[in-house]
């Protein structure tokens, strides 16, 4: 069980309440979990080179499992749920950041890439007021990497991105919209 994802649920002070691994064959990696509108919980990881969803109930039995993109190198590193109940899933598709949203179901509904001209990786995502999403990553433009911030609308379609960085090497684990609109 090594290679499993572990989920473990407690309560306010501490105390497990539940606790529970899912898994295939292969080594699975699970990243992140949000609580969704329906009590349930959502994680992204990564399982045999695709981006792995699991999508569990409040006692965490499996609701549904499911693996995207299996052309090439992906993982699942971040996601949000979306408005409509569905969520957005924000990682790697080998050396590229890659977007895929899914409706409450799992069903997949759009894939987008970004960043293809360098080597380029997501690592945080965050759902934006105007309903898009932002992300937070690196890519390697000119030599060492830099962070990466792309913004998105609701579609995914890219309506902004920006690098920020120097000389060394400069990634971006997190990002959150703030109050004012900005981003941190």
């Amino acid at each position: 069980d090594s290679g499993d994802v572990y989920i473990v649920k407690t309560d306010g002070d501490g105390n497990k309440m539940w606790m529970k691994h899912y898994g295939s064959t292969s080594l699975d990696k699970g990243y992140a979990v949000k609580e969704t509108s329906d009590t349930c919980y959502i994680v992204a990881g990564v399982s045999d080179g695709t981006i792995y969803v699991i999508k569990l109930d409040a006692l965490g039995n499996k609701v549904f499992v499911k693996s995207y993109d299996k052309d090439g190198f992906c993982e699942g590193r971040d996601l949000c749920v979306s408005a409509d109940r569905g969520y957005v899933v924000a990682g790697s598709k080998d050396s590229t950041v890659i977007l895929i949203k899914a409706d409450s179901l799992g069903n997949l509904v759009w894939t987008r890439q970004y960043g293809v001209t360098a080597v380029s990786k997501g690592y945080s995502l965050d759902n934006t007021s105007d309903g898009g999403y932002i992300v937070a990553g690196l890519t390697t433009v000119n030599g060492a990497p830099d962070v990466y911030l792309i913004k998105t609308d609701g579609d995914g379609v890219e309506t902004w991105s920006a690098t920020y960085g120097g000389l060394k090497v400069d990634k971006g684990y997190s990002v959150q919209q703030l109050s004012d609109g900005g981003y941190v």
